[in-house]
């Protein structure tokens, strides 16, 4: 199963270094990666380059996602992806108060390196890193729970 979830977490990765000669500034690509990767994550299921370029150009032009790479409403993002995978039955939740029967899969955790610079990984519940698209160390900023929830 570990090796299972790390080659997953490669072909997630090899999808973003395709996907990204859309312009957006890099301190925050790993934030729009988790975010994107979250839902495909979640359902086992994987999107084309072409569909997570799209996803992000529309983001953009609805600026979901701004000029300097921030997400404005993460759980837009992430339905998004939802829509494409046809998974419309579930919704992810970022840190605000989960309904009842919303289930913790994880936190992002925003992280600043030892150049000043913000970055983002995905934890699991116990807080030890799941995917970590830019590769990097540092002090833990701020920390926002993932939650699932089926209505």
């Amino acid at each position: 199963m570990k090796k299972l979830l790390i080659s997953f977490l490669l072909c997630i990765s090899s999808y973003f270094v395709i996907a990204q000669p859309i312009e957006i500034n890099n301190n925050n690509t790993c934030e729009i990666m988790i975010v994107c990767a979250l839902p495909q994550l979640l359902t086992g299921t994987n999107i084309t380059p072409l569909e997570i370029q799209n996803i992000i150009i529309k983001a953009k032009n609805d600026r979901i996602i701004l000029d300097d790479g921030k997400i404005t409403n993460r759980q837009e993002l992430a339905t998004r992806v939802l829509k494409i995978l046809k998974r419309t039955e579930i919704i992810i939740l970022f840190g605000s108060e989960p309904p009842e029967r919303a289930a913790l899969v994880g936190y992002i955790l925003e992280l600043r390196d030892n150049n000043s610079k913000i970055h983002y990984i995905l934890t699991g519940t116990n807080r030890l890193p799941l995917y970590n698209p830019c590769n990097v160390n540092g002090s833990i900023l701020s920390s926002q729970a993932v939650y699932v929830y089926a209505p």
